[in-house]
């Protein structure tokens, strides 16, 4: 009876070992899979970051580009509205020039250019020939609107010229201005700048062949009393003979 007392003991302990052995085999895998689940989750979790860092780059070089494109185009916006007063300040001499070219048209040809007489001093003198030569606001140098003028009238006295007028015969170049007060720190008065301008265009016209001696320098500064509004800021070219 003992013996089979021990034999079932010996038996119940052999499957207690067996059933140890099981658990311990069961726990040893179990850590297995819970270690491949460990290194599978930081494998994916690694990815994770460097995919998270990679859009975080992305998203920071848009931004960067946008705070790029952004600063261009209030660069462009601004050179636009620059380019936009230019072309409205170019349009608006541009208006004032054709304005002035109306007012101030060089002469017909001097065949169609009827005489008339003005006292000179003591002498009556006939008028053959008179042009205008326009200049700008306190400018004692010729402009493209002056030269264009002086280009034109240049024709009428070289034709004039060569037909061998009868003496005495003599070119005016008066000098004009308008009214108001000279502030031009190069002239001191507007008689100085009326002077300049009939200065600028006789050198004109000896360059072109006219002889200086045959010119008569005239300064006349603005006067609202004396009634020249219309010619002012200009040179008149007049052709005389007696």
């Amino acid at each position: 009876e003992l013996e089979a007392e021990l034999a079932a003991r010996g038996q119940a302990l052999a499957a207690r070992e067996r059933d140890s052995a099981a658990a311990r085999e069961a726990a040893r895998l179990a850590a297995r899979e819970l270690e491949a689940a460990r290194a599978q989750a930081s494998e994916e979790l690694g990815a994770l970051t460097a995919q998270r860092r990679e859009q975080e780059a992305r998203a920071a070089s848009l931004e960067a580009r946008l705070l790029v494109a952004e600063r261009e185009q209030s660069r462009l916006e601004a050179e636009i509205a620059e380019l936009r007063g230019e072309l409205e300040a170019t349009r608006a001499r541009l208006r004032a020039a054709e304005l002035d070219a109306l007012k101030l048209q060089s002469p017909s040809p001097l065949a169609t250019l009827p005489s008339r007489s003005v006292a000179a001093g003591a002498l009556v003198v006939s008028v053959l020939f008179e042009g205008t030569v326009p200049f700008g606001l306190g400018r004692g140098e010729l402009g493209p609107l002056g030269e264009r003028a002086l280009a034109r009238l240049l024709p009428s006295l070289e034709t004039a010229i060569a037909k061998g007028l009868e003496e005495p015969w003599s070119i005016e170049v008066e000098g004009r201005t308008d009214a108001r007060p000279i502030s031009r720190a190069a002239f001191d008065s507007n008689e100085s700048l009326a002077a300049a301008r009939a200065a600028a265009v006789a050198d004109r016209l000896v360059a072109s062949g006219v002889p200086r001696d045959r010119l008569r320098l005239l300064s006349r500064p603005g006067d609202r009393s004396a009634g020249i509004a219309d010619d002012a800021r200009a040179v008149i070219v007049r052709l005389v003979g007696g």
